[in-house]
């Protein structure tokens, strides 16, 4: 196994390792915080994270240009460039640290833009505080920034996720500890800045002393940055739909519900965060490879490898996805009845909808990397900022209806619309990607998925499901059918084949 796959294996497994760790954490400390803090509490915090996630926006997708430019100044021989491509980026995210903390000083001195104007003193007195203490984070997280793309662009995935291991861990620790002290829902803000620093000192520790970042006292001329520029405003209008998608509804029920509705959405939107995650944890590590393929002059046939490289990830995706995705609709109500009690039942149905209008598109999610890698991406943007808005005129007359729900339902509108019809036209008329290829070959795990879900209802008659002791027996023989029914329905020769290559890793481990 070469440095490059080595990196890329490993570094996906701590990614999920992460993961795991963090979903785990998350249904361990949030009930502890809800009984602690209380729901309207939890709901304020998760407001204001929500507005503070607004102001990430302000590294204008220059994250995703770094590693663009990095192997194109490779490709072009210009190693002792990279310096400078360093010192202009760092600059840049640098300036960007300080108009986020701006920002949260005008909210700061006016929070009442982020509530109901007739919400109480205590309310805005605490908003005020949370906002202060996250402001610490953003600017810290912008310092970050550039040293995490170093580690994305030099292959350095071990290291990188080992980091998100380290603050997957510390966190909720940091938080219980915090808050049970007595410092309530800035508890949880604190923890966050706590870990936030200590990442980036060892982020800096690292690209600096160990893989020789180097720094210029020279920027990068004006014409690239005008590049960087042109390629970096597509995908900071893609942020933005991002933020308006998947934070714009805590808003809208901030203004049109109440802060339950809020802290209901919010832990709907926790389980979509890990979904999401799930998938991005593998087209992540593929984002060299991405650029590697389409800027290398050696490689023939660059669309049918990109293609390969889609159904070979999409399959991979779709088969963890869907598994999930079928289980939840299966064992989610219960789960959440076990974990949060019967007010957060809501929480499962508005769950159903946002995982169910992505798990289609998520099993295309190295999609968007090949538009970026290919400097393709403007159509898509355009495209998502038309459907962002959208879905607030939709979503708000849907929410003073039905709330949580309602949001939700105007949010998967547009998923559908946007992201699994107007991307697929997209990339089989710009991007030339013989799409229907990569779709039937993805969309065969599909009949197993359905088999697994009738099978599952039929198992579920026989059990009565209100402890976490029987949630986890249940849960462990549906992965079994699940294995059982994809091997025999699905799995292809390849895929058997790393199966069998998995279990005998995990026999000699």
């Amino acid at each position: 196994m070469n440095k490059s796959n080595r990196e890329i294996k490993i570094g996906i497994l701590i990614s999920y390792i992460t993961m795991i760790l963090g979903i785990i954490s998350q249904f361990i400390v949030t009930p502890i915080l809800l009984r602690i803090i209380g729901n309207n509490e939890y709901g304020l915090y998760t407001l204001v994270l929500s507005v503070v996630n607004y102001l990430n926006l302000f590294n204008f997708g220059l994250g995703h240009a770094y590693v663009r430019f990095f192997y194109k100044l490779l490709k072009e021989g210009n190693k002792n460039k990279i310096s400078s491509l360093n010192t202009t980026f760092f600059l840049i995210f640098f300036i960007g640290g300080i108009l986020t903390t701006l920002i949260c000083l005008f909210i700061y001195l006016n929070p009442e833009i982020i509530l109901k104007t007739e919400s109480d003193i205590q309310i805005l007195l605490k908003v005020k505080k949370l906002v202060f203490i996250m402001s610490i984070l953003v600017f810290t997280t912008f310092l970050n920034i550039v040293f995490n793309c170093y580690l994305t662009a030099k292959e350095r995935f071990i290291y990188q996720n080992s980091l998100n291991l380290i603050k997957a861990i510390l966190t909720p620790i940091l938080t219980i500890i915090i808050v049970i002290i007595g410092y309530g829902i800035n508890g949880i803000a604190i923890s966050n800045v706590i870990v936030g620093i200590l990442i980036l000192i060892l982020s800096i520790f690292y690209c600096v002393k160990k893989i020789n970042m180097e720094f210029s006292a020279k920027i990068l001329k004006l014409r690239v940055l005008k590049e960087i520029g042109a390629f970096s405003s597509f995908i900071f209008l893609q942020m933005i739909m991002d933020q308006i998608l998947w934070n714009i509804d805590l808003l809208l029920l901030s203004k049109y519900a109440n802060l339950e509705e809020v802290a209901r959405y919010s832990i709907a939107g926790q389980f979509n965060g890990y979904f999401i995650l799930i998938a991005t944890n593998i087209s992540k590590v593929l984002v060299t490879k991405v650029n590697k393929i389409i800027f290398s002059q050696k490689i023939k046939g660059k669309n049918e490898k990109l293609e390969t490289l889609m159904i070979r990830t999409g399959r991979t995706q779709l088969y963890i996805l869907g598994f999930i995705f079928v289980s939840f609709i299966l064992l989610g109500k219960q789960f959440i009845d076990i974990w949060l009690g019967k007010n957060y039942i809501q929480t499962y149905y508005i769950s159903i909808i946002l995982l169910g209008t992505i798990v289609l598109p998520l099993s295309q999610s190295v999609g968007p990397e090949i538009e970026r890698a290919k400097n393709k991406q403007k159509f898509m943007c355009v495209v998502g900022i038309l459907l962002a808005i959208a879905n607030i005129f939709v979503s708000i007359p849907l929410i003073k209806i039905y709330g949580g729900i309602g949001a939700a339902i105007g949010t998967g509108i547009v998923l559908v619309v946007g992201f699994l019809i107007i991307r697929n036209i997209f990339y089989k008329y710009f991007l030339n990607l013989n799409v229907l290829k990569v779709l039937k070959n993805i969309y065969k795990i599909i009949p197993a998925l359905i088999i697994f879900y009738f099978i599952g209802e039929l198992v579920l008659k026989f059990f009565v499901i209100d402890k976490i002791i029987e949630f986890i027996m249940v849960g462990s023989l549906l992965t079994i059918i699940y294995l059982i029914i994809v091997w025999f329905f699905s799995f292809n020769k390849d895929e058997k084949q790393l199966f069998r290559n998995i279990l005998k890793n995990f026999k000699r481990g």
